[in-house]
Protein backbone atom coordinates (compact mmCIF):
# COMPACT_ATOMS: atom_id res chain seq x y z
CA UNK A 1 0.00 0.00 0.00
CA UNK A 2 1.39 3.46 -0.72
CA UNK A 3 2.31 5.54 2.54
CA UNK A 4 0.42 8.45 1.26
CA UNK A 5 -2.99 6.85 1.35
CA UNK A 6 -2.76 4.91 4.73
CA UNK A 7 -1.81 8.39 6.27
CA UNK A 8 -4.76 10.03 4.89
CA UNK A 9 -7.10 7.27 5.29
CA UNK A 10 -8.23 6.36 8.52
CA UNK A 11 -10.26 9.31 9.09
CA UNK A 12 -7.92 10.74 12.19
CA UNK A 13 -9.01 8.92 14.95
CA UNK A 14 -7.47 11.68 17.17
CA UNK A 15 -7.06 10.65 20.61
CA UNK A 16 -7.93 7.07 20.25
CA UNK A 17 -4.04 5.60 21.36
CA UNK A 18 -2.38 9.35 22.36
CA UNK A 19 -1.63 8.22 25.93
CA UNK A 20 -0.28 4.75 25.04
CA UNK A 21 3.20 4.03 26.59
CA UNK A 22 5.70 5.37 23.91
CA UNK A 23 7.33 1.64 24.34
CA UNK A 24 4.27 0.05 23.96
CA UNK A 25 2.94 1.70 20.73
CA UNK A 26 5.89 3.04 18.82
CA UNK A 27 5.86 4.68 15.69
CA UNK A 28 6.97 3.61 12.40
CA UNK A 29 6.32 7.36 10.38
CA UNK A 30 6.21 10.76 12.27
CA UNK A 31 4.87 13.25 9.99
CA UNK A 32 5.94 16.75 11.13
CA UNK A 33 5.61 20.90 9.76
CA UNK A 34 2.32 20.02 8.54
CA UNK A 35 -1.00 21.32 8.44
CA UNK A 36 -2.87 18.93 10.15
CA UNK A 37 -6.35 19.19 9.51
CA UNK A 38 -9.35 16.76 11.84
CA UNK A 39 -12.13 15.23 11.19
CA UNK A 40 -14.11 17.11 13.79
CA UNK A 41 -14.01 20.57 13.11
CA UNK A 42 -13.98 22.02 16.77
CA UNK A 43 -10.87 19.80 17.65
CA UNK A 44 -7.72 21.99 16.86
CA UNK A 45 -5.87 21.89 14.09
CA UNK A 46 -2.25 20.16 14.90
CA UNK A 47 1.34 20.15 13.69
CA UNK A 48 2.44 16.47 13.79
CA UNK A 49 1.23 13.00 13.24
CA UNK A 50 2.69 9.41 14.28
CA UNK A 51 1.76 6.22 12.42
CA UNK A 52 1.81 2.38 13.19
CA UNK A 53 1.29 0.33 11.05
CA UNK A 54 -2.21 1.25 8.81
CA UNK A 55 -3.41 3.23 12.05
CA UNK A 56 -3.00 6.84 12.84
CA UNK A 57 -2.60 6.64 16.73
CA UNK A 58 -1.20 10.32 17.69
CA UNK A 59 -1.61 14.04 16.46
CA UNK A 60 -0.54 16.36 17.92
CA UNK A 61 2.78 18.76 18.66
CA UNK A 62 5.74 17.84 17.88
CA UNK A 63 6.69 17.44 21.63
CA UNK A 64 4.03 15.17 22.33
CA UNK A 65 4.41 13.13 18.89
CA UNK A 66 7.96 12.81 18.33
CA UNK A 67 7.65 11.11 22.37
CA UNK A 68 6.06 7.91 19.80
CA UNK A 69 10.15 7.68 18.09
CA UNK A 70 12.07 4.49 18.07
CA UNK A 71 14.98 3.77 16.44
CA UNK A 72 14.25 3.49 13.03
CA UNK A 73 11.14 5.99 12.89
CA UNK A 74 11.08 7.29 9.45
CA UNK A 75 10.46 11.03 9.52
CA UNK A 76 8.06 12.58 6.68
CA UNK A 77 8.89 16.85 6.46
CA UNK A 78 5.65 17.78 5.32
CA UNK A 79 6.97 21.84 4.41
CA UNK A 80 3.72 23.30 5.79
CA UNK A 81 1.50 21.18 3.86
CA UNK A 82 -1.98 20.32 4.47
CA UNK A 83 -3.08 16.23 5.59
CA UNK A 84 -6.66 15.82 5.49
CA UNK A 85 -8.89 13.27 6.22
CA UNK A 86 -9.36 10.68 3.12
CA UNK A 87 -11.95 11.46 1.08
CA UNK A 88 -14.88 8.69 0.49
CA UNK A 89 -16.86 9.06 -2.27
CA UNK A 90 -20.37 7.87 -1.76
CA UNK A 91 -21.57 6.51 -5.47
CA UNK A 92 -19.32 5.90 -7.82
CA UNK A 93 -18.73 3.05 -10.64
CA UNK A 94 -15.13 3.03 -9.65
CA UNK A 95 -15.03 -0.55 -10.63
CA UNK A 96 -16.42 0.15 -14.08
CA UNK A 97 -14.14 2.99 -14.67
CA UNK A 98 -11.35 0.45 -13.75
CA UNK A 99 -11.55 -1.55 -16.29
CA UNK A 100 -10.96 0.15 -19.35
CA UNK A 101 -8.43 2.62 -17.81
CA UNK A 102 -5.58 1.72 -19.51
CA UNK A 103 -6.67 2.27 -22.60
CA UNK A 104 -8.43 5.73 -21.73
CA UNK A 105 -6.75 9.60 -22.52
CA UNK A 106 -8.18 11.39 -19.29
CA UNK A 107 -9.60 14.69 -19.87
CA UNK A 108 -10.39 15.91 -16.45
CA UNK A 109 -8.87 19.13 -16.03
CA UNK A 110 -7.66 19.46 -19.24
CA UNK A 111 -8.53 23.99 -19.96
CA UNK A 112 -8.37 23.97 -23.49
CA UNK A 113 -8.82 21.69 -26.83
CA UNK A 114 -5.02 21.28 -27.55
CA UNK A 115 -4.67 20.54 -24.16
CA UNK A 116 -6.98 17.78 -24.34
CA UNK A 117 -5.78 16.70 -27.97
CA UNK A 118 -2.47 16.18 -26.50
CA UNK A 119 -3.47 13.63 -24.39
CA UNK A 120 -5.56 11.67 -26.32
CA UNK A 121 -2.49 11.46 -28.91
CA UNK A 122 -0.44 10.41 -26.34
CA UNK A 123 -2.74 8.01 -24.57
CA UNK A 124 -2.82 6.83 -29.13
CA UNK A 125 1.14 5.99 -28.43
CA UNK A 126 0.74 4.23 -25.69
CA UNK A 127 -1.65 2.34 -26.45
CA UNK A 128 -1.45 -1.21 -28.96
CA UNK A 129 -2.19 -0.60 -31.94
CA UNK A 130 -5.29 -3.03 -31.67
CA UNK A 131 -6.76 -1.92 -28.97
CA UNK A 132 -9.60 0.79 -28.95
CA UNK A 133 -8.81 4.70 -27.26
CA UNK A 134 -11.08 5.80 -25.05
CA UNK A 135 -12.39 8.75 -23.13
CA UNK A 136 -15.65 7.37 -20.66
CA UNK A 137 -16.51 10.67 -20.01
CA UNK A 138 -14.97 13.07 -16.92
CA UNK A 139 -15.09 15.81 -19.13
CA UNK A 140 -17.45 18.63 -20.41
CA UNK A 141 -17.19 21.28 -23.27
CA UNK A 142 -17.32 24.02 -20.80
CA UNK A 143 -14.18 23.24 -19.29
CA UNK A 144 -11.92 24.02 -22.22
CA UNK A 145 -11.57 27.45 -23.47
CA UNK A 146 -13.09 26.96 -26.90
CA UNK A 147 -16.33 26.32 -24.80
CA UNK A 148 -16.87 23.27 -27.39
CA UNK A 149 -16.73 19.76 -27.99
CA UNK A 150 -13.76 18.55 -30.02
CA UNK A 151 -13.42 18.27 -34.16
CA UNK A 152 -13.41 15.47 -35.80
CA UNK A 153 -10.47 16.63 -37.53
CA UNK A 154 -8.71 17.35 -34.46
CA UNK A 155 -9.63 13.79 -32.73
CA UNK A 156 -7.98 12.21 -36.28
CA UNK A 157 -5.10 14.62 -36.17
CA UNK A 158 -4.41 13.45 -32.70
CA UNK A 159 -5.19 9.77 -33.17
CA UNK A 160 -3.98 8.65 -36.70
CA UNK A 161 -6.94 6.13 -37.81
CA UNK A 162 -7.29 4.67 -34.37
CA UNK A 163 -10.55 2.72 -32.97
CA UNK A 164 -11.65 6.01 -31.05
CA UNK A 165 -14.72 5.88 -28.84
CA UNK A 166 -15.27 9.67 -26.72
CA UNK A 167 -18.33 9.61 -24.65
CA UNK A 168 -19.71 12.70 -23.53
CA UNK A 169 -21.93 11.90 -20.24
CA UNK A 170 -24.98 9.79 -21.47
CA UNK A 171 -25.84 11.89 -24.46
CA UNK A 172 -23.14 12.19 -27.19
CA UNK A 173 -20.53 9.84 -28.47
CA UNK A 174 -17.62 9.97 -31.10
CA UNK A 175 -17.02 7.41 -32.96
CA UNK A 176 -13.64 7.41 -35.53
CA UNK A 177 -14.03 6.18 -39.25
CA UNK A 178 -12.14 3.20 -37.55
CA UNK A 179 -14.71 2.73 -35.02
CA UNK A 180 -17.35 2.92 -37.18
CA UNK A 181 -15.87 0.44 -39.38
CA UNK A 182 -14.65 -2.38 -35.98
CA UNK A 183 -18.08 -2.02 -35.28
CA UNK A 184 -20.03 -2.55 -38.71
CA UNK A 185 -22.23 0.77 -38.15
CA UNK A 186 -23.31 2.45 -41.30
CA UNK A 187 -23.64 6.28 -41.25
CA UNK A 188 -26.87 5.73 -43.17
CA UNK A 189 -28.47 3.34 -40.52
CA UNK A 190 -27.64 3.85 -37.35
CA UNK A 191 -28.16 1.79 -34.15
CA UNK A 192 -31.77 2.39 -33.08
CA UNK A 193 -31.77 5.45 -30.14
CA UNK A 194 -28.73 7.09 -31.70
CA UNK A 195 -28.77 10.19 -34.46
CA UNK A 196 -25.83 11.61 -36.55
CA UNK A 197 -25.27 15.29 -34.91
CA UNK A 198 -24.59 18.20 -38.29
CA UNK A 199 -23.31 21.34 -38.11
CA UNK A 200 -23.88 24.81 -39.62
CA UNK A 201 -23.37 23.42 -43.07
CA UNK A 202 -25.83 20.57 -42.46
CA UNK A 203 -22.84 17.79 -42.74
CA UNK A 204 -22.08 15.41 -40.12
CA UNK A 205 -19.57 16.23 -37.05
CA UNK A 206 -18.83 12.51 -36.74
CA UNK A 207 -20.57 12.92 -32.98
CA UNK A 208 -23.41 10.53 -32.31
CA UNK A 209 -26.15 12.12 -30.38
CA UNK A 210 -28.94 9.74 -28.24
CA UNK A 211 -30.34 8.89 -24.83
CA UNK A 212 -28.35 6.84 -22.01
CA UNK A 213 -29.83 3.45 -23.20
CA UNK A 214 -28.43 4.02 -26.84
CA UNK A 215 -25.09 5.37 -25.41
CA UNK A 216 -25.04 2.24 -23.02
CA UNK A 217 -25.57 -0.32 -25.59
CA UNK A 218 -22.87 1.03 -27.95
CA UNK A 219 -20.29 1.16 -25.32
CA UNK A 220 -21.23 -2.43 -24.67
CA UNK A 221 -20.29 -3.55 -27.82
CA UNK A 222 -16.29 -2.35 -27.74
CA UNK A 223 -15.62 -5.80 -26.06
CA UNK A 224 -14.50 -6.33 -22.82
CA UNK A 225 -10.00 -5.83 -21.80
CA UNK A 226 -8.05 -8.99 -20.96
CA UNK A 227 -7.88 -9.88 -17.29
CA UNK A 228 -4.60 -8.18 -17.54
CA UNK A 229 -5.46 -4.85 -18.78
CA UNK A 230 -8.55 -4.56 -16.63
CA UNK A 231 -6.51 -5.20 -13.58
CA UNK A 232 -3.83 -2.73 -14.59
CA UNK A 233 -6.67 0.54 -15.44
CA UNK A 234 -7.86 -0.76 -11.64
CA UNK A 235 -5.07 -0.13 -10.51
CA UNK A 236 -4.27 3.31 -12.21
CA UNK A 237 -7.76 4.20 -11.81
CA UNK A 238 -7.48 3.79 -7.91
CA UNK A 239 -4.16 5.54 -7.97
CA UNK A 240 -5.39 8.56 -10.02
CA UNK A 241 -8.64 8.68 -7.38
CA UNK A 242 -5.53 9.00 -4.54
CA UNK A 243 -3.91 12.00 -5.84
CA UNK A 244 -7.38 13.45 -5.35
CA UNK A 245 -7.79 12.83 -1.83
CA UNK A 246 -9.87 9.56 -2.45
CA UNK A 247 -9.11 6.55 -0.24
CA UNK A 248 -12.59 4.64 -0.33
CA UNK A 249 -15.32 4.01 -2.40
CA UNK A 250 -18.87 3.04 -2.23
CA UNK A 251 -19.19 1.26 -5.85
CA UNK A 252 -23.37 0.58 -6.60
CA UNK A 253 -22.78 -1.75 -10.08
CA UNK A 254 -24.97 -1.05 -13.10
CA UNK A 255 -25.02 -1.28 -16.45
CA UNK A 256 -22.17 -2.91 -18.28
CA UNK A 257 -20.87 -4.86 -15.27
CA UNK A 258 -21.51 -8.55 -15.25
CA UNK A 259 -20.36 -10.93 -12.30
CA UNK A 260 -16.96 -11.62 -14.62
CA UNK A 261 -15.68 -8.20 -14.63
CA UNK A 262 -15.20 -8.47 -11.09
CA UNK A 263 -12.27 -10.44 -11.24
CA UNK A 264 -9.96 -8.09 -11.58
CA UNK A 265 -11.01 -6.27 -8.51
CA UNK A 266 -10.94 -9.41 -6.06
CA UNK A 267 -7.14 -9.96 -8.02
CA UNK A 268 -6.26 -6.95 -7.28
CA UNK A 269 -7.38 -7.39 -3.67
CA UNK A 270 -6.01 -10.79 -3.76
CA UNK A 271 -2.58 -9.75 -4.31
CA UNK A 272 -2.65 -7.09 -1.50
CA UNK A 273 -2.63 -3.66 -3.90
CA UNK A 274 -5.59 -2.06 -3.48
CA UNK A 275 -5.46 1.44 -3.09
CA UNK A 276 -9.01 2.26 -2.14
CA UNK A 277 -10.92 1.00 0.44
CA UNK A 278 -14.18 -0.41 -1.54
CA UNK A 279 -17.62 -1.00 -0.39
CA UNK A 280 -19.87 -2.84 -3.57
CA UNK A 281 -23.44 -3.68 -3.73
CA UNK A 282 -24.34 -5.45 -6.86
CA UNK A 283 -27.15 -4.44 -9.76
CA UNK A 284 -29.07 -6.85 -12.24
CA UNK A 285 -29.24 -4.99 -14.81
CA UNK A 286 -31.05 -7.39 -17.57
CA UNK A 287 -34.79 -6.55 -16.89
CA UNK A 288 -36.65 -10.02 -16.91
CA UNK A 289 -33.48 -12.23 -15.26
CA UNK A 290 -33.37 -10.16 -12.34
CA UNK A 291 -33.84 -12.67 -10.02
CA UNK A 292 -31.89 -15.09 -11.94
CA UNK A 293 -28.98 -12.40 -11.73
CA UNK A 294 -28.90 -11.87 -8.51
CA UNK A 295 -28.55 -15.59 -7.50
CA UNK A 296 -25.92 -16.05 -10.14
CA UNK A 297 -24.03 -13.07 -8.14
CA UNK A 298 -24.66 -13.89 -4.80
CA UNK A 299 -24.24 -17.68 -4.67
CA UNK A 300 -20.44 -17.86 -3.73
CA UNK A 301 -21.05 -14.03 -2.02
CA UNK A 302 -22.05 -13.85 1.33
CA UNK A 303 -23.24 -10.40 2.25
CA UNK A 304 -20.14 -9.41 4.27
CA UNK A 305 -17.88 -11.35 2.73
CA UNK A 306 -14.44 -9.34 2.21
CA UNK A 307 -12.23 -7.59 4.68
CA UNK A 308 -11.36 -3.62 5.77
CA UNK A 309 -9.89 -3.04 2.00
CA UNK A 310 -12.66 -5.13 0.12
CA UNK A 311 -16.93 -4.96 1.27
CA UNK A 312 -19.75 -7.01 -0.36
Amino acid sequence: MPVRTRLISAALALAAAAGAAPFARAADIIIHNAKVIPLDARQPQASAMAVRGSRIHAVGGPEMVNAFAKPGTRYIDARGRTVIPGLIDSHIHAIRAGLNFASQADFSGARSMPQAMGRLAAAAKTIPADDWVLVLGGWTPQQFAEDRKPLASEIEAATAGRKVFIQLFYRAVYLSPAAMKALAINPAALPAGLQAETGPDERPTGWLTGDAAAVTALYERIGKPSLAAAMDGTRRFFSLMNRHGVTGVIDPGGHNLAPDDYEALWRVWRAGQLSLRVAFSICAPTPGRELEEYRQFTRFLPMGAGDEWLRF
